[in-house]
């Protein structure tokens, strides 16, 4: 939560706003943890061999005058004890001057995901799998 507040914070909202997004974020996301998410347009399974099980979570909340602040956050999912759901990496999407200039921009974004996901999947990123 703490690397979206500093998100919010570099857009200079007044403090209510921010507040605001922040907590509507929080809302996102304990949605997720308890798999209430069902709407494809929030949750997205990146189509890539090296990690099947990679989902981008995306939302966007508008501020100010005609000015949207795009986030993704890259997760997976996995069925331990119940759910378990592993963030790898949030971003603030970044809108290029083209389509195709916005696409290499986030896919960076998603090669970084992946890094993560392929780092940590070895030690279960750090968490102690139940039997």
């Amino acid at each position: 939560m703490e690397t979206f507040r500093r998100m919010v914070r570099s857009i200079e909202l007044d403090e209510y706003l921010a507040a605001n997004i922040v907590g509507r974020f929080a809302n996102i996301i304990s949605r997720l943890e308890r798999g209430l998410l069902l709407n494809v347009k929030e949750v997205k399974p990146i189509r890539t061999s090296a990690a099947q099980k990679l989902y981008e979570l995306r939302g966007s909340f508008d501020y100010g005058t005609k000015q949207v602040f795009h986030w993704r956050l890259y997760q997976v999912e996995f069925s331990v004890s119940g759910s378990l759901v592993i963030g790898l990496h949030l971003h603030r999407k970044r809108i290029g001057s083209t389509r195709l200039a916005t696409r290499i921009m986030q896919n960076l974004e998603i090669e970084r995901a992946l890094l993560f996901y392929r780092n940590g999947l070895s030690s279960f990123w750090g968490l102690k799998e139940s039997k």
